[in-house]
């Protein structure tokens, strides 16, 4: 896969997480608004507002400008964040809030509790150990003045309320790394582990000590009351009860708290603070989930059919166990709200059914009725009987025209539905006046969710009234994973197993066709395939390793012909064309290449192939076949040949310099191969700049080879032959390759342009009778030869016959002895040049 298709699907997953986080935060990011679980603390100049809100994700602790702008939004780190309270005017000084947490003490569930200090970032500073309330208590409110920290419970049936004390020595400097408030260990043995993290705390009985907060003031409720508040303020037991309506101080603060929270702004930190999400998890997302498209694309890129195959069968597995598992939650999610939706309903029917048949218009006079304390018990009694079934949290009787709880078991009367459980209740309320049909609605209170169904009465006297129900429907991301534990867990062994099985049977698969490719491959790169057919299942694979059988069996018989017929050709074809002109292969020379180069020109003169007598072929066949081995140790290299064989040239370039070492071989080799006798041969070597090249055309082709010099040189070779010497160099071989050899200078040629070539003859090219004889001359003939050059021809032929008389099988000398007799008898003045020349005196040598 190209590189731009793998960015692209990059941005496609980075814009695809960056809108479903974008939507996330902004569906979880919204406050749920103003209810009687949060609390509120401000300064006496009414200028800073702080506020709790647990209905997020997470605990929250915020403080607000009049205006409803967010200065600061604090999560402290876990998701339960109870009331909280100021001490000093100066909110810029101190901040304290109560935090608590579910975990299990001993045996039982319970709510540890813990005070902490926040600095004007709201960052935790201080803070007190763990503390929990005794049995059959809940938290009412909390408070801090000079002389101590201060917290207060009512009983579980609110006759009793209680104030608890703690002391400030009991607050200590925490830190708080990675959103885990640790157990402040004044209080606790160094045995105990305390972990809050999003998650329940567990403290086993016995291994750590809990705070006893001293009690400091505590109030019995009167006879047919109960408390349904209290709070230490001032060294004074503030109450509550069932029959109360909230203080006007405290309904007007909530109420403007209520209009700031309409207008509140929130950055995009912020709304991440409130979804309970950090803001590098997008990041995270989108890093890991890129580094896996690059990671599968990467695998892809092979363009292997069993990694195509892998990760499609794959993509499927994880979209229908997602998609399984997606459907059986919704529907069982469906199903389990169907049911408790149903089951709330026949609860609040049956406590409608069963409330008084009206109710006093005079409030006063209602609270102190036999209608309202009878409504209450039923209302109570129902919320019990119901605790293990619907898990109903608080049922009320709300007057339709103004939305007011009349009746409630909680006992949160004579205030606003909305003030008491939020403004998400409103269009409930709105839905049952006009529809007079039963509404649900699910909010969220203290970070869970309830469910809150609405009910109106159809019962003469109670027409204005409607019965609304808040049960326990927890929806939260814990619980599913808990009620979805089991479920996970299967899915996500049927994932392994699935994917074990898929590669396991795509493996099983696709071993019959690796095997087969393996046997493609090796035919393609032209390798008998070296094992038999394997077993097979199936016709169809049957059949194709059958046809590759086939093909392997027709490419040998069809290589082998080409071989053949190759090898026929490639003995006519001239050798080592391409290393001459430059080329890689012999398939790169074309007609009308040619190249310029220096070498050393060989050229062998012989008797050639005169008649079809079959010992003349033979000998011929003989030579060639010596005058191969010969080039191929020196890497010379064959060019042309006469049509009669008579004249045939070799070449060796620049790089070698063993063309003297070729000429003597081959003439020793020539003259005792197997005791027979060759026609005599003549090896003549020139080293000079020489045109190398291709003529012709795409049917056929001949190599052309041109210098002035070795042209002129050729006339004199076969002439050499005849006067039997072996091998002859000229002075540029002998400059060239300095042979050890012993030289006899023999003379010089004119080439038509009056250049002079000096004549060498190699002595160690003749066997070691005559070679020796030479040698024995060489002096003689040198003189001889220098007489001859100063046309002294007298004393030269006079000097020539003497060596003549020492070695008379030497024709060389004959030549020269016929020339000086020539010029003395013959010539006339001014002919005479010093050059050998083929056409002056025949010698009828006859020899072998």
């Amino acid at each position: 896969m190209k590189l731009r298709y793998r960015i692209f699907l990059c941005l496609i997953w980075t814009a695809a997480c960056l809108a479903v986080f974008a939507a996330a935060v902004y569906r979880e990011g919204r406050l749920q608004g103003f209810s009687s679980f949060n609390d509120i603390a401000t300064d006496e100049e009414g200028t800073t507002v702080l506020y709790s809100d647990n209905n997020a994700r997470t605990g929250l602790v915020m403080e607000l400008d009049p205006t409803g702008r967010c200065l600061i939004c604090s999560t402290a780190g876990i998701r339960d964040l109870r009331g909280y309270s100021v001490y000093q005017v100066d909110l810029k000084d101190y901040r304290y809030a109560l935090l608590g947490k579910t975990g299990t003490y001993g045996e039982s569930q319970t709510v540890f509790y813990t005070v902490m200090r926040l600095n004007e970032a709201l960052e935790i500073t201080d803070g007190t150990g763990f503390f929990v309330l005794p049995d059959g208590q809940k938290l009412s409110d909390f408070s801090v003045d000079e002389r101590g920290i201060y917290y207060t419970t009512l009983t579980q049936n609110g006759q009793e309320a209680f104030a608890w004390r703690i002391d400030p020595s009991e607050l200590h400097s925490v830190q708080v790394e990675g959103g885990v408030l640790p157990g402040f260990g004044v209080n606790f043995s160094s045995e105990l582990v305390v972990s809050v993290d999003r998650g329940d705390v567990t403290i086993e009985s016995g291994e750590g000590e809990i705070l006893e907060p001293a009690t400091v003031a505590q109030a019995k409720s009167e006879p047919g009351r109960f408390f349904t508040e209290a709070a230490y303020r001032e060294g004074t037991l503030v109450l509550r009860t069932d029959a109360d309506a909230p203080e006007e101080e405290t309904a007007a603060r909530e109420n403007e708290l209520r209009s700031m929270l309409t207008k509140l702004h929130l950055t995009v930190r912020q709304r991440f603070a409130i979804a309970g999400y950090s803001i590098w998890l997008p990041f995270l997302v989108i890093l890991i989930g890129n580094a896996l498209i690059l990671l599968v694309t990467a695998i892809i890129f092979r363009r292997r059919r069993f990694a195509y195959i892998a990760v499609a069968m794959e993509l499927l597995l994880v979209v229908l166990l997602v998609g399984n598992f997606l459907i059986l939650t919704a529907y069982r999610d469906r199903i389990r709200q169907q049911t408790f939706h149903n089951y709330t309903e026949y609860a609040l029917r049956r406590s409608a059914s069963e409330l008084p048949r009206s109710i006093p218009a005079s409030e006063e006079d209602y609270y102190g009725s036999t209608s309202y304390h009878e409504a209450q018990v039923q209302l109570a009694d129902q919320v019990l009987l119901s605790e293990e079934g619907t898990g109903l949290y608080d049922l009320c009787l709300v007057r339709e025209s103004d939305g007011v709880i009349v009746a409630s078991a909680s006992g949160r009367n004579r205030q606003p539905f909305t003030d008491v459980y939020g403004d998400g209740c409103a269009d409930l309320i709105r839905a049952v006046q006009e529809d007079y049909h039963p509404v649900s609605e699910t909010v969220r209170l203290q970070g869970r969710d309830y469910h809150v169904i609405g009910l109106p009465i159809n019962r003469t006297g109670l027409m204005d009234y409607s019965i609304i129900g808040i049960a326990d429907y927890d929806q939260s991301a814990g619980n599913f994973m808990k009620n979805n534990a089991a479920l996970l867990r299967f899915l996500l062994m049927m994932f392994v197993v699935g994917s074990a099985f898929i590669l396991i049977c795509l493996w099983l698969q696709s071993r019959d066709l690796q095997l087969l490719r393996a046997a493609l491959v090796d035919l393609a790169l032209d390798m008998r395939i070296p094992y038999d057919k394997p077993r097979v299942i199936g016709t169809d694979m049957n059949a194709m390793w059958n046809s590759i059988y086939e093909i392997d069996k027709n490419i040998r018989a069809i290589n082998r012909s080409k071989y053949l017929t190759f090898e026929a050709y490639y003995r006519f074809a001239p050798k080592n064309i391409e290393t001459i002109l430059n080329k890689t292969s012999i398939l790169e020379v074309h007609g009308g290449d040619v190249t310029n180069l220096k070498g050393t020109m060989a050229l062998l003169a012989t008797a050639g192939q005169k008649s079809d007598d079959i010992r003349e072929i033979g000998r011929m066949n003989l030579l060639m076949e010596i005058m191969e081995r010969q080039q191929e140790a020196e890497e010379g290299i064959y060019v042309a040949g006469d049509c009669d064989l008579s004249l045939m040239k070799l070449l060796f370039l620049e790089h070698c310099k063993g063309a003297i070492s070729f000429g003597t071989e081959l003439l020793h080799e020539l003259r005792g191969w197997n005791g027979e006798t060759f026609p005599n041969t003549t090896v003549l070597l020139h080293y000079a700049p020489i045109v190398y090249g291709i003529a012709g055309t795409k049917k056929q082709s001949t190599a052309f080879l041109s210098s002035p010099e070795t042209e002129h040189l050729e006339r004199y070779v076969g002439w050499f032959r005849t006067l039997h010497i072996g091998l002859v160099i000229t002075q540029s071989v002998r400059d060239r390759e300095e042979p050890s050899s012993p030289l006899r200078d023999i003379g010089f040629v004119l080439t038509d342009e009056g250049e002079k070539i000096e004549l060498y003859e190699v002595l160690d090219a003749y066997e070691a009778s005559l070679r020796k004889a030479k040698m024995d001359t060489l002096d003689q003939f040198r003189e001889a030869l220098d007489l001859f050059y100063r046309q002294d021809f007298y004393l030269a032929r006079k000097t020539f016959t003497e060596v003549l008389r020492q070695i008379p099988q030497d024709d060389l000398v004959k030549w020269y002895l016929f020339e000086c007799s020539y010029f003395l008898n013959e010539a006339g003045p001014g002919e005479f040049t010093g050059a050998l020349r083929t056409d002056g005196s025949v010698i009828e040598s006859g020899g072998v």
